[in-house]
């Protein structure tokens, strides 16, 4: 999770969206989420940022943030706050859980400890793209299945609340509130995503870069909910309005969503991609770009975003950069 660009580009970003300090925000949807949340949170270099999660996530490198507050230390924080209005230093700060080991891994020569330490589960989330990066004595089924006993838990929404917030000790709080399986699409259950009441704008993220492309279970979280939702068959290819139906669906995208609504189009990175982006948005019922209060396209990885439509009006309308401008920053 630790953002890779300079902070004035990066700072693009959060403006394209529109956020503000004192916001209370949720990213929801499917590819992109971990990314957006750490590029976001490194836009405001001059405030305490807390990043949390309402179901779970894999613990980010520890050079991503400042502090790992779990609930006893939040609980601490919060005291401090309310006898001296003592807020943290600036930076970035991690709330959570700690995820009790599902004893699907075990270290070979020691008996693993109820609550994983946060080295042991930085391990496991390197793991995602190295398996050599185990654990030395660590055996499991698979590495997904030591991952999965690995992931960080949410603490209790009116702690968060009570974080957060203009009146909270953190001016800007960041909320995964959705899962996908580490896959770049899905549908959603009758309880997905988890978004609570004092969330000030929620993020939506969809990527755009199957177009084109047969689509299965292989690509897609929930692939018979997705097919239902989008209208999508077995083998067919996927179609700009089938991303449409998904976000405007009433069981689709924004179907929880609380706050201002916000549809981010990730990985946008060259002119082919914001070219597909387009094909979506025009393809969007007229009733959903009304509800939507902003339609961004871009690439976390690089900081760039262009508005599509509404979000923050100060300075020109990042809609007038042209296609190619993106591909040549990037």
């Amino acid at each position: 999770m630790t953002p890779t660009t300079p902070a004035a580009t990066r700072t693009d970003i959060a403006r394209a969206l529109g956020l503000r300090p004192g916001d209370r925000v949720c990213l929801i949807g499917s590819g992109g989420k971990s990314t957006l949340m750490s590029a976001l949170a490194g836009c405001f270099p001059s405030l305490p940022v807390l990043l949390g999660t309402t179901t779970k996530i894999f613990a980010p490198s520890p050079q991503s943030y400042r502090a790992f507050l779990d609930q006893a230390a939040a609980e601490d924080l919060l005291c401090a706050w309310a006898g001296k209005r003592q807020a943290p230093e600036p930076g970035i700060y991690l709330a959570c859980g700690r995820a009790l080991s599902s004893g699907s891994v075990q270290a070979a020569s020691t008996a693993k400890p109820a609550a994983p330490s946060m080295q042991e589960m930085h391990w496991f989330c390197e793991a995602r793209n190295n398996p050599q990066a185990l654990p030395p004595g660590a055996c499991a089924k698979s590495v997904d299945e030591a991952m999965a006993a690995y992931k960080l838990l949410p603490l209790p929404h009116k702690m968060y609340e009570n974080l957060s917030g203009h009146d909270g000790p953190f001016r800007l709080l960041l909320l995964e509130a959705d899962g996908s399986r580490m896959l770049p699409l899905k549908g959603w259950g009758p309880q997905e995503p988890v978004v609570p009441d004092f969330t000030t704008a929620t993020i939506g993220v969809l990527p755009v870069h199957l177009l084109g492309c047969p689509l299965d279970s292989r690509h897609v979280h929930r692939w018979p909910v997705f097919k239902e939702l989008s209208g999508l068959r077995e083998g067919q290819a996927l179609r700009a309005d089938h991303l449409a139906a998904v976000i405007s669906g009433s069981c689709g995208l924004f179907a929880h969503a609380r706050g201002r609504k916000i549809l981010f189009f990730s990985q946008i990175e060259d002119a082919a991609a914001l070219d597909q982006a387009g094909r979506v948005v025009d393809a969007l019922p007229p009733e959903t770009l009304a509800n939507l209060d902003c339609i961004v396209a871009g690439s976390a990885r690089y900081g760039r975003a262009i508005r599509m439509q509404g979000a923050d009006t100060s300075g020109p309308p990042q809609s007038a950069r042209t296609a190619n401008a993106i591909q040549e920053e990037v």
